[in-house]
């Protein structure tokens, strides 16, 4: 009679070795394979929201029947909020206080949004429109204790606490006495025309330094040159940096952990406001 023998208990320890091996190699690829999609989905997520946010300031300049430039001076969102102070600039800082091509700053003058119609506080489709953008530390929206209910406040996130968020500000055109901003009015002189209101989120998740991550850089038409029409134009260049987790959480002070995903993107464009092309004789325009 032929006795059947078994496993015995080294062959059998190395048979579980060999599965818990391949088991760790599965799991650590899928891991990777996590990591890497959550990696492209977060890079086209906030590659999506750069371009976006770009079009609808392209959209709003090319609209516009004034864009503001150097030289116009300080610009005073004056008693707007929380949401409208300058927390990137060094002089304004933690003031309503905004500087073209100083600060990451653009503002425009758009037109009514029914020509010819009526301009009044109850009926003010034919105002002429304020727009502004510019950045704004996410943290301290998220940590405000008292916001404009009307503002919708990101959620909180501790791995993105460094990071910024570009603004979009909008209010009809009035100055301090009530009498509703018209054509006729100097347009250098506007600084007092725009009261009240707050800033609402255009893009999540800029890069940190709203001076480098996002810059509007303002090249107004000049005297020179012999064309017959000479150029303006505003670039806006916006950098997004997403620091969010794959598989693993940062640690507990804070501090990046191995698995978390860091993604970053660039995005450039440039716009011609259609009221700086102008006769190169017409000076200014």
């Amino acid at each position: 009679m032929e006795r059947q023998q078994g496993l015995t208990l080294v062959e059998l320890l190395i048979s579980l070795l060999i599965v818990g091996l391949l088991l760790t190699f599965i799991t650590q690829l899928f891991r990777g394979t996590l990591v890497a999609t959550n990696t492209v989905n977060f890079r086209n997520d906030l590659i999506s929201e750069i371009q976006l946010s770009q079009q609808v300031i392209s959209g709003r300049l090319t609209d516009a029947v004034y864009v503001y430039k150097p030289g116009d001076g300080k610009l005073n969102l004056t008693a707007s909020g929380e949401t409208t102070k300058n927390l990137v600039g060094v002089a304004n800082r933690n003031s309503q206080n905004w500087q073209i091509n100083t600060d990451p700053f653009v503002a425009m003058i758009l037109p009514p949004q029914i020509p010819l119609a009526a301009c009044t506080a109850a009926s003010p489709d034919g105002c002429f429109r304020f727009f502004a953008y510019y950045a704004y530390p996410r943290k301290t929206l998220v940590d405000a204790a008292v916001i404009d209910p009307s503002v919708e406040a990101p959620n909180a996130d501790l791995d993105n606490n460094d990071k910024w968020i570009i603004m979009e500000y909008r209010r009809n055109l009035v100055d301090l006495s009530g009498t509703f901003w018209t054509p006729g009015v100097s347009v250098a002189g506007a600084a007092t025309y725009y009261q009240g209101g707050s800033g609402r989120i255009l893009a999540d998740y800029i890069q940190p330094d709203g001076a480098a991550g996002l810059r509007f850089v303002v090249t107004p038409p000049t005297a020179a040159g012999i064309t017959p029409r000479v150029l303006g134009s505003v670039q806006i260049n916006v950098t997004g940096q997403l620091n969010r987790t794959g598989v693993d959480k940062t640690n507990a002070d804070g501090s990046a952990n191995p698995g978390a995903v860091t993604t970053i993107t660039s995005q450039s464009v440039s716009v011609f406001p259609r009221n700086w092309v102008c006769a190169a004789s017409a000076r200014p325009c």
